[in-house]
């Protein structure tokens, strides 16, 4: 905003500013050509230009970094406010102005408008008003509660500020401001916040492809769906998502991080603006919420808590009668059987909404949408303008004749969703196209992979050259392309089984700091994952008696001696080294087989108690199945090698799984593994993909036992074991696939038992 120069009549012994020496306070809008004309920033009718309130500080030059020599503080009537020009005078002694000019004559002045009545400064000595604590002020918009109409009906007003230069001569005065001498121009004051106007057309109908299964049969058709306009605002709502109510009042964007406080709108309605034309198609109606105001704001691609406009819109079902065909009514009108709501998020191509700028947004609906409103983004047919804040262009005739001269906006948009850390989740795809929009031509830069390892008893990411990466990406017409063959044959020894991690940059050739920064996660058919176990281990909760095994502190094992069900192993053992020795809890996700005889299946039984076994406490446990032969679970945790055991019986083996507990996963879901579940874990270390688990004898579900290696009385594989008294190792599985792979709270250092319920 113009601030106008200070002009002192030298004849004035009394060193007053003579009837003409006004200050002229005008709130314009912010564009790189200052506005010069009476047309002020804008629109009145929301307390866009309104003035209330004028606070002006005085510094010497070079004197800003210190409180202010002089402050004055106009209040402004509403008549004469209103307008967004007022014209008020500052009066400065002989004595002030040489403090203030000294010999060169001219002055530095801070002024903000609008500041709220509960910040006061004394006029002669204000205290805390440099320049820097002024603009790091803090204040409120209330823009959450507020819809803009109500800013009238509350007198509320929008903060502005302007740092200007002022000249004293005799003849006349003139204004350094924002870089530019402005002969007897007004201050400029430009307003702290943002402001969002949304602009809405859709289509009158939308037909969605259907398929219905009778029988054997599948009958692919069609539905029609229309727009339910009546009432207006119950049926078609805007949102802004992820605001700022809270700014200062220099105006610094506020960096958007996960813990920021911010606010989703409540719901803005919409209103009939009348016919409009969108890429040449001319539509009967088009539709205008209030706008939105946030202060200013900054974030980063991707972010979480990156803003985003919604948009709800009811959608009704055309009624078809018996022969399919739909119904109208005697208007020609089509009858709707069923409304739901659907909804659609539109993301900003900039990363950034910056002070006293006002962005023009134009959705265009032309897909039904997404019944949640955590999905379907539309952005193909969506227009963003940036428009000078000024009531030069009211906003009201629709996205199709907004003013030729706005200003450019560079913009880069990628469409996507993302996990918790930011990565695209990929599940055995060779490829995927990632559509993104764009406001000039794109490269991909800066390309990373590796994938996961897990041979050696530590995870491993093994990195892939830049140079392979980048053959993987691809950027052609309005998408992102990732293409990256995987290897699934489960018979071949380089089966993939890690996961692959791509990171790059899209970015614009043209200017490479304008960027979005993709990270892709692609998992093969099978693949492999593991958590460290923590060392508490828990083979039963009653712990009668001392613990029967080793408890040495890197280690909490818990095994009852009354019932035989055999000890854990050392924890020295654990985390030594040698075969069978591993701390990790290997997480296996099952899709493809390699044995014609082997299925991936629910491997669970149904309910049963183990009867006579602490007192009843296995109630609820489901064991494997008796018949599950080489069924494989979709998803098995494995127990580390803290869960080894020494020799114990077939019935006792069953009795340490039900009862087993670790790293948080409790005891009740643990089980036997099945001779598949065994066979499929002892080939993925044959392969080299995981250390050895199943070494030596280990008890399998259907009462085989498997070897690893040969004797006089044993074979390498399944043996049978008819002997009921014959003791082998145990080593249980989770299913994951059921529980999850997240552990129980309670569970981690606390024996927990889980009912399966």
């Amino acid at each position: 905003m113009l601030v106008y120069g200070c002009e002192r009549d030298e004849s004035l012994n009394s060193g007053k500013l003579n009837e003409e020496g006004n200050m002229e306070f005008r709130s314009v809008d912010m564009t790189e050509t200052p506005v010069k004309s009476a047309t002020m920033g804008g629109e009145s009718i929301y307390n866009e230009n309104t003035i209330r309130r004028i606070d002006i500080f005085f510094y010497p030059l070079e004197g800003t970094d210190q409180d202010a020599v002089l402050h004055r503080r106009f209040d402004v009537s509403q008549q004469e406010g209103e307008g967004g020009v007022v014209n008020k005078r500052v009066y400065l002694d002989e004595g002030t102005l040489v403090e203030l000019a000294g010999g060169v004559r001219k002055c530095e002045a801070y002024t903000i408008a609008n500041l709220p009545s509960g910040f006061v400064f004394s006029d002669d000595n204000p205290a805390n008003t440099s320049i820097p604590e002024l603009k790091a002020l803090a204040i409120q918009g209330d823009f959450q509660n507020n819809l803009p109409s109500s800013f009238v009906a509350n007198n509320k007003t929008f903060v502005m500020d302007a740092r200007d230069t002022i000249q004293f001569t005799s003849l006349a005065a003139s204004i350094v401001a924002t870089g530019t001498i402005h002969a007897n121009g007004p201050i400029e004051l430009k307003r702290v916040a943002s402001k969002l106007r949304i602009h809405i057309t859709q289509e009158p109908v939308i037909t969605v492809p259907s398929l219905t299964i009778t029988g054997s049969d599948i009958l692919f058709s069609e539905n029609k769906w229309i727009p339910i306009m009546e009432p207006l605002q119950d049926n078609l709502k805007v949102y802004l998502n992820n605001a700022n109510d809270y700014g200062t009042v220099g105006g610094s964007s506020k960096q958007i991080q996960e813990s920021s406080t911010l606010f989703n709108y409540a719901e803005r309605s919409t209103v009939d603006k009348g016919p409009a034309t969108v890429n040449g198609i001319l539509y009967d109606h088009s539709y205008q919420a209030e706008p939105f105001y946030t202060y200013p704001v900054k974030w980063s691609y991707g972010l979480k808590k990156e803003p985003f406009i919604k948009v709800e819109q009811v959608w009704g079902r055309v009624l078809k009668d018996s022969n399919g065909d739909y119904v109208t009514d005697n208007e020609g009108n089509y009858v709707v059987d069923m409304v739901k709501n659907f909804y659609y998020k539109v993301f900003f191509p900039m990363n950034e909404l910056k002070r006293n700028t006002w962005y023009e947004v134009g959705v265009h609906l032309g897909l039904l949408g997404s019944e949640t409103d955590e999905t379907a983004i539309i952005l193909e047919d969506t227009y963003y303008y940036t428009v000078p804040w000024s009531n030069g262009y009211t906003g009201n005739s629709g996205v199709a004749e907004l003013p030729g001269a706005v200003g450019s906006t560079r913009f880069l948009q990628v469409i996507y969703s993302a996990d918790e850390d930011g990565f695209i989740n990929v599940y055995n795809q060779d490829s995927i196209a990632v559509s993104y929009v764009t406001s000039h031509d794109c490269v991909i830069q800066n390309v990373t992979a590796y994938y996961d390892d897990y041979s050696q008893m530590t995870k491993q990411q093994i990195s892939i050259p830049s140079s392979t990466a980048a053959t993987w990406l691809s950027l052609s017409g309005s998408y992102i392309k990732f293409n990256h063959p995987l290897i699934n044959d489960i018979a071949n020894i380089n089966v993939n089984v890690g996961a692959f991690y791509v990171e790059f940059d899209v970015e614009h050739a043209d200017n490479p700091a304008f960027n979005r920064h993709i990270k892709i996660v692609q998992y093969p058919a099978m693949y492999i994952s593991y958590r460290q176990s923590n060392a508490r281990v828990f083979v039963n909760g009653y712990n009668r008696g001392a613990p029967n095994g080793y408890n040495s502190g890197t280690v909490t094992a818990y095994s009852d001696a009354n019932d035989n069900i055999g000890s854990v192993v050392d924890p020295d053992s654990v985390t030594g080294t040698g075969s069978n020795v591993n701390r990790n809890n290997y997480i296996i996700h099952v899709s493809v087989l390699n044995d014609s005889q082997m299925y991936i299946a629910d491997t669970r039984g149904p309910e049963a108690a183990m009867s006579g076994f602490n007192a009843g406490k296995l109630d609820y446990y489901r064991a494997t199945r008796a018949d599950a032969g080489f069924a494989v679970s979709p998803e098995f945790i494995v127990a580390s090698s803290y869960g080894k055991t020494t020799w114990t019986t077939f019935e006792n083996a069953k009795r340490r799984c039900a009862a087993y507990q670790e790293n948080g996963y409790p005891q009740g879901r643990w089980r036997l593994p099945t001779p598949g579940e065994i066979q499929f874990s002892v080939m993925l270390s044959n392969y080299g993909k995981i250390p050895s688990l199943f070494d030596g004898q280990y008890w399998a579900a259907n009462g085989q036992f498997y070897s690893t290696e040969s004797s006089s009385t044993y074979n390498i594989g399944f043996n049978d074991e008819p002997n009921p008294n014959a003791t082998w190792w145990v080593r249980c599985v989770y299913d994951a696939w059921v529980w999850g792979e997240e552990p129980v709270a309670s569970a981690l250092t606390t024996a927990t038992w889980s009912q399966n319920l």
